[in-house]
């Protein structure tokens, strides 16, 4: 049995626009895959946040103060950053200074 994919981006944050351009040339290469745009609605970024504030391969984005997009979600549990979150990135990095 496969298990869901669930890949998260945001058209607001520059490291989702690549994998977002080729899912929009590329369709079926995303087929049986969940392609969420979490800016899209509230449900979208619920659905993210739902993970992201409870699944342990989220702790590093976490720690780090970063949204976590775009990425990976794999049955509900495994955890796969489509970037480097070792870079420094900047911009979809949340600054916690300014809240």
């Amino acid at each position: 049995m496969n298990e869901k994919i669930e890949i998260f981006v945001s058209d607001k944050c520059s490291d989702s626009k690549e994998i977002m351009e080729d899912y929009k040339k590329n369709p079926q290469d995303f087929e049986g895959v969940d392609f969420v745009n979490i800016s899209d609605s509230m449900d979208n970024l619920r659905r993210f946040l739902a993970y992201r504030d409870k699944l342990d391969g989220f702790d590093k984005a976490r720690d780090l103060g970063d949204v976590g997009i775009p990425s990976k979600v794999i049955g509900g549990k495994e955890v796969d950053y489509l970037y480097d979150i070792d870079q420094d990135r900047g911009m979809c990095e949340i600054d916690f200074s300014k809240l």
